[in-house]
């Protein structure tokens, strides 16, 4: 799904019948199309997340976000890869060992990028 309001963000836990709104990443270049937590890599817990028409992948601290995190406040950014001309930034993976980011391309321009 394509989102120029970025991905939002919700507390499921408290109840997750009505959550409550945490944030979102709306923003120049974050569209928010797929995205997946990887937890504990050296201590945090990173949501890794693919911009879609952004044309790169971003990776936020979300260790400690919950539900008392301050509303419409946004999470550390860890780091995010350059931005590749002409592709769409579909979807992500880390490798079992946390080391690669491997990241995949809608539009068929490059198909798969490794980020190390």
């Amino acid at each position: 799904a394509y989102s120029s309001n970025g991905c939002r963000v919700y507390d499921l836990t408290t109840n997750p019948m009505n959550p409550k709104y945490l944030f979102n990443t709306s923003g120049s270049g974050r569209d928010c199309h797929d995205s997946g937590v990887i937890e504990n890599v050296n201590g945090r817990d990173l949501w890794v997340v693919s911009d879609g028409g952004g044309r790169r992948q971003r990776i936020w601290d979300i260790t400690n976000v919950g539900a008392s995190w301050p509303t419409g406040a946004l999470p550390p950014l860890v780091g995010q890869t350059n931005q590749i001309s002409g592709i769409y930034a579909h979807s992500n993976w880390v490798s079992d060992d946390k080391r690669y980011l491997f990241s995949w391309d809608e539009n068929n321009v490059i198909d798969i990028s490794v980020h190390d």
